[in-house]
C-alpha cells in the first residue's frame, strides 16, 4: 500500500534588491515598475501571495494550500525593500517573507565594502511586521559579526 502524502507545489518568487526604475544596472536588483506589473498579473490571473507559514501549516496539517498561491521572499534586508517596495506592498495587499541579516540592520555602511546596500532599521522592521503583510526572519550572512565561519 502506497502511503504517500502529496504535497501541493508553491512557486517562491525571489527578490534582493529594488530600484525606482531600470538605469541598465541590475544586477540582483528589480525596478519596481517591474515588480509591481508582474505582481498584478499574478493578482488579475486570480493568483494569491500566502506565506512560508502558511506553507509549513499546510504541510504539517496535511491541507492543500490555496488554489493559485505563490509566496515572496525578499533576501537581504536592504532599506529599498522599505522605502520602494513595502509601499507597493500595501498597495496591493500583498504578503512577503523577508529574511535579514540582523547584524546588518540599519546599517547604511559596512568597512571594507565599497558598494554596501543600506538596510532598513528595526523601527522599519517593526512596522513592516505589524502591517500584517511582512514576515521578518533572520539568517545567516558572511559579514556577521560575532558568529564563526565554516572555515573557522
Amino acid at each position: 500500500m502506497n502511503n504517500h502524502v502529496k504535497y501541493d507545489l508553491c512557486s517562491i518568487i525571489v527578490y534582493t534588491s529594488f530600484k525606482s526604475f531600470d538605469n541598465g544596472k541590475m544586477a540582483n536588483c528589480t525596478s519596481i515598475v517591474k515588480f509591481e506589473s508582474d505582481m498584478k498579473k499574478l493578482i488579475d490571473n486570480g493568483y494569491e501571495a500566502i506565506s512560508l507559514a502558511q506553507i509549513n501549516e499546510c504541510r504539517k496539517s496535511k491541507k492543500s494550500l490555496p488554489n493559485k498561491s505563490f509566496c515572496i521572499v525578499f533576501l537581504g534586508g536592504y532599506i529599498d525593500n522599505y522605502s520602494i517596495a513595502y509601499p507597493v506592498i500595501k498597495k496591493l495587499g500583498l504578503h512577503v517573507d523577508i529574511f535579514i541579516a540582523t547584524d546588518l540592520v540599519g546599517l547604511n555602511t559596512y568597512p571594507g565594502i565599497e558598494n554596501f546596500i543600506p538596510h532598513f532599521s528595526w523601527e522599519q522592521a517593526n512596522e513592516m511586521h505589524r502591517s500584517g503583510l511582512v514576515d521578518i526572519y533572520a539568517f545567516w550572512h558572511p559579514f556577521d559579526e560575532k558568529k564563526q565561519t565554516k572555515k573557522q
